[in-house]
């Protein structure tokens, strides 16, 4: 069963909600069992297809395969030499990639715009990103690291962020190989949980659209290796392989 509580929290542009469950989470990212599945490019460890099942407890759509379609490291330089922090994998709905097939990185449009437009999907979610740690690190550092990419962004959506990634993350340090995921779902909403921890779901469109340029777009990224991973492999993945 399945436990909701949905303190309805509203700070100003950004709502809140929270999310519980017992055991396998309901949108918890499922690795494909299939072994005869080859990638056309190095997951890095990462997982290749995850089935995130009902975030909305809808029974009309059947739960619709996020594809790994890049993945990077995100680096910190310490004075001379750059440290791993933790490595990114972008998966994306089949729909979403379709559409990002005929984008044209020299085009006035972002991926950013294509893969969060507002068409309507067979898919609850059409991006997520899969944080896992290379290194130990404190829940502050990780927020204090939004800083700079939300710094045009309004200081309550800002805040409304950091409040629902801290309940996310939940008490003491990010250890290694622990992961954190982010869902971009329909009308600026994104949910995000740590490991097996409580759901938490924020609608802010402002924010979810930084949020992702922070990962994928060039000039802007934390990890231009992703950047160049996405733009090079997310026409070459098979939209069928599921």
């Amino acid at each position: 069963m399945i436990r909701k509580t949905m303190p309805s929290t509203a700070i100003m542009a950004g709502t809140i909600i929270t999310m519980r469950h017992n055991q396998r989470s309901f949108c918890e990212p499922v690795q494909s069992t299939s072994s005869s599945i080859v990638w056309p490019f190095d997951a890095k460890g990462m997982k290749t297809v995850l089935y995130p099942n009902r975030l909305n407890g809808a029974k009309s759509k059947i739960p619709v395969p996020l594809l790994l379609s890049g993945v990077g490291m995100r680096r910190k330089s310490l004075v001379v030499v750059a440290v791993d922090v933790y490595m990114i994998a972008i998966n994306v709905s089949p729909a979403e990639i379709q559409r990002a097939k005929s984008w044209d990185p020299s085009s006035s449009l972002t991926l950013s715009d294509v893969l969060l437009a507002d068409i309507p999907s067979n898919s609850d979610v059409k991006v997520s990103a899969t944080i896992k740690f290379m290194r130990e690190i404190t829940q502050q550092q990780l927020l204090d690291a939004f800083n700079e990419a939300f710094k045009d962004c309004g200081a309550d959506s800002v805040q409304a962020f950091k409040d629902t990634l801290s309940k996310s993350l939940g008490p003491g340090n990010l250890k290694k190989d622990e992961t954190i995921t982010f869902y971009w779902l329909p009308k600026g909403t994104l949910a995000m949980f740590k490991d097996d921890s409580a759901i938490h779901f924020l609608q802010s469109p402002e924010i979810a659209r930084k949020l992702l340029d922070v990962y994928i777009r060039r000039g802007t990224s934390v990890s231009p290796e992703l950047v160049d991973s996405i733009e090079s492999n997310i026409s070459r993945v098979d939209t069928t392989v599921v």
